[in-house]
């Protein structure tokens, strides 16, 4: 019997990949698509663990910006509504793009 990846040992989803649902979404609600920017911090709370196969939906929104740092929340809400996991991000436009 193969235990899928994305598996711990109690059956639900690693943590780790839960922290990057939350990161991801929060780079969205400040940037379109393909805009350059780097993660500055990000801290999060868990308030339960989220089961493998459940279903959920991740939700980004952008809480402001100052100079190149653009602040975001996002949250992670299971099966009946209620709320897995919140995080906040910050997003830094670097100066010079790699590269260039």
């Amino acid at each position: 019997l193969l235990t899928p990846v994305v598996t711990d040992d109690a059956g639900d989803v690693p943590i780790p990949i839960v922290w990057a649902a939350l990161d991801c979404p929060g780079y969205f609600a400040c940037f379109p698509a393909g805009e350059f920017a780097l993660l500055g911090e990000m801290s999060a709370h868990l308030d339960r663990r989220v089961h493998v196969g459940e279903p959920c939906i991740v939700l980004g929104w952008p809480l402001g910006m100052e100079g190149r740092t653009h602040v975001a929340a996002t949250v992670l809400i299971g099966r009946g509504g209620d709320v897995c996991g919140v995080a906040r991000t910050s997003w830094v436009i670097p100066t010079a793009r790699p590269g260039a």
